[in-house]
């Protein structure tokens, strides 16, 4: 399956399979204006992703035929953190979402998504905690934990740590960088050997 970008106007983001012959097929087209930045498989077989409208930012749910849309609302001001959204072997969705406030600095979390759509912040990041660095993938581990990386201060430009959340929704810090590298994007991978 593959996602194109929205095209102003006259559509908005649209998905499409594409067969191992290079056969190309329409499934479905978002209303204009609207933005989705990544896709999914459920382990029940439907397309999930984050999107978002002038109106409000929002989760999905699509059949694998084009069928069914199912839309679920952030809050106000919240919306994907860069389309982060990775699926358990539960079926659950996690990812990493954004609150930007009408004053001061963004606000991080991880979400997590269950089959019905509700949608529940696992664990808000504080001061504290460092912001997690929304350029770098979410792993969910064999432990049911989710890792990612974060950063000392928002952008990349402070020393990076790798982070666990815990299915409580704690947060712990693994191991500090002592510096850190100025990278557009920040590959972190789930191995086959577990590491």
């Amino acid at each position: 399956y593959v996602l194109s970008a929205t095209e102003g106007n006259t559509h908005g983001a649209s998905v499409f399979n594409l067969t191992s012959t290079g056969t190309f097929h329409p499934v479905y087209s978002f209303q204009p204006y609207v933005n989705v930045f990544t896709l999914v498989e459920d382990t029940n077989g439907e397309l999930y992703g984050p999107g978002a409208s002038p109106q409000n930012s929002f989760y999905f749910s699509l059949r694998l035929s084009g069928k069914g849309l199912q839309e679920y609302p952030f809050a106000p001001r919240w919306s994907s953190g860069g389309g982060r959204t990775i699926v358990a072997p539960t079926g659950e969705l996690y990812d990493l979402a954004g609150y930007v406030p009408t004053q001061g600095p963004e606000t991080w979390a991880i979400d997590r998504i269950a089959k019905g759509g509700k949608i529940t912040t696992l664990h808000q990041f504080s001061g504290s905690d460092g912001a997690p660095n929304p350029s770098a993938n979410l792993v969910y581990g064999p432990d049911s934990n989710i890792y990612s990386i974060g950063n000392q201060i928002y952008g990349g430009v402070s020393p990076g740590f790798i982070y666990r959340i815990t299915p409580s929704g704690a947060c712990s810090k693994l191991l500090d960088f002592p510096s850190f590298p100025q990278l557009a994007n920040l590959p972190f991978i789930l191995a086959s050997d577990g590491n």
